[in-house]
This record gives structure tokens, sequence and C-alpha cells, in this order.
């Protein structure tokens, strides 16, 4: 991944400042993300976007979520539904069938107005939510060359749950993998069995995918996942883990208390006992681990990767 001078003074300032205690706060930069193929980069890049970003379906595919960096409209998007009033189905987030805080209508979600040059997508959302042109240059005037594929507005304004992950690893990798958006980990990830899991793995089920953060006891994680509503952390689990439930879900309260994180979504739980295991097969449970990811992390309790000792 080629980041622009800018980004490699910010993030080499920002690695020195990070080395005592990596994760004492999610990564706080504007727009760009240090180039690290780290598991506690990685898990920093994760998490320096739960409670800021707005679920929105297909939001990240087709190269949206390519972008170096923390994309402008991310944060101006989301704080759209804190700003107006809306109906009472808003905390959705931008969904086939939920309310379009843009628009003011509802279903929008399919006939967003098309994208064939970063131009056009300065001109459709730089006004509106009130970002200043010069900090799209996240985006890469490459990925708009083929004028042919055209990409709908609203695919830019947040992400989905495949589109997160690719994002994360696009950070990691310097590799968009066009790939997650079939769902599909083989071509980037080993497959992991759930007695070997780390910090970065990524669980893929029934059409959903999300990111494991921390173990808060043997058979219970917390992850980070994209979700109606903004993305945010939730609890994982199986065998005698299901008793440790309770204690995640203090330690998530804790975390957004900690960085302010006012999140009013619903912590979502997920049995992994109830889930067919296979190598890859759609539908059933996957769990990958990222390829030619250093690891760098001793201690993979939640506390510990949340930043959450004291």
């Amino acid at each position: 991944m080629h980041l622009p001078k800018r980004s490699k003074l910010l993030a080499a300032a920002l690695l020195s400042l990070c080395m005592l205690e990596v994760f004492s706060q999610p990564v706080a930069l504007a727009y760009s993300l240090p180039d690290s193929s780290t598991e506690s980069q990685m898990i920093s890049d994760t998490l320096s976007l739960v409670g800021k970003v707005r679920y929105v379906w297909g939001g990240g595919h087709l190269k949206t979520a390519m972008v170096d960096g923390i994309s402008p409209i991310w944060e101006p998007f989301n704080q759209l539904y804190a700003d107006q009033q809306l109906p009472s189905d808003y905390s959705l987030g931008l969904d086939r069938n939920s309310w379009c805080p843009v628009h003011g209508y509802q279903n929008c979600i399919e006939v967003g107005s098309g994208i064939h040059s970063l131009e056009q997508l300065i001109d459709q959302r730089a006004d509106m939510l009130g970002i200043p042109t010069e900090q799209f240059s996240c985006f890469s005037q490459q990925d708009f060359k083929d004028r042919s594929t055209w990409k709908r507005t609203h695919r830019f304004d947040g992400l989905d749950c495949s589109g997160y992950m690719s994002w994360v690893v696009y950070q990691s990798l310097g590799v968009y993998q066009e790939s997650m958006e079939h769902m599909d980990l083989t071509p980037f990830c080993q497959m992991v069995t759930r007695d070997s899991l780390r910090p970065g793995d990524i669980v893929e089920f029934d059409e959903h995918t999300y990111m494991l953060i921390g173990e808060v006891q043997p058979g219970c994680w917390i992850h980070s996942e994209a979700t109606p509503g903004v993305l945010r952390l939730g609890i994982t689990w199986w065998g005698q883990g299901k008793w440790a439930i309770d204690e995640a879900y203090q330690i998530i309260l804790r975390y957004y208390e900690k960085n302010d994180l006012m999140i009013q979504d619903n912590v979502r739980v997920f049995d992994l006992d109830s889930l067919p295991v296979s190598e890859y097969k759609e539908g059933m449970l996957s769990i990958g681990r990222v390829m030619n990811i250093e690891q760098d992390i001793l201690d993979i309790s939640a506390v510990s990767v949340l930043g959450l000792w004291n």
C-alpha cells in the first residue's frame, strides 16, 4: 500500500506514540491510517470506525471502500441521523427498506445516483456534508477510470459487513479483496478452528461477516461488525463461553464509555454452536486468518486489546 508523504509522516508519529500502549484508544487520525501489516494495527484500524460509521447496504462494494484511510464521507453521513428528526426506523441505517436522511424517503438505496468519476462524487457529497474538497484525496482517481462501471452514490456513505472487512484488509495489505463482496474468505485467509483463534480472525456465516477483537473467557469473544445501525461491538460464544456473556457485555460498555461512544444500538450475540462448520461454503460457519499479517499481540484478552486494564 502506498501512502502519500503526509500520511507516512503522520503514521510514523502515531506509531512512535503508540509503542508503549497500542490499544489505549482507537487510532485518531483525520483521514489516514498507518501502513502496517500487524495484528495490533489491523485491530486499531477496525476499532477506529466503531460508533462513527453508519451501516449502508452495499456500502464498500465495487471498490468504494478502497480508500487511503478513513473516508471523509462516513462520519458526516452518520451525523445526519443524529442531527435530523427522522422516522422511528432511522437507527436501522441505510438498508433496502429504511428511511434515507439524504433524500427524505424510503427505498432510495436501489436508485441512488450513478457515479462515474471522482468529480461527480465530490459534487454529490462535498457541499451536502460540508466536506472540503481536498479531503477527497483519500480516493484514487485510478479507481474511477473505467467510466463504464458506475457506482451508486450511497455505496460511498457507509459500509455493510463485507464492505467493512474489505476496508480493514485493504488498510493492512494494500490489496482490495473483492472476494469479500461475495463472502468468500479463501483467497486471502487461512482457515482456522475455534480452538486457535486470535484477534483479527474473520468469522463468516449466513451472509454475515465480522472480525474477532479479543477473548473474554475460553469460548467467548468480543467482535466488531457492521450491522444495521452504527458499526459496533458484539459477542460471539460457544460451549461454556455462554457463562461469560454478561462479562463481555460489561467490557463493551466500558469500552464505549472510555472512548465517548454514544451507541444506542443493541449488542448482538452469536452462538457458534448452532452453526454447521465448513472450510468454506456459503451459509455455513467458516473462520479465516488474514495471511501475511504479523502476530504481534501477546495478550489476546479483550480487556488488554481494548485498552481497559486501568
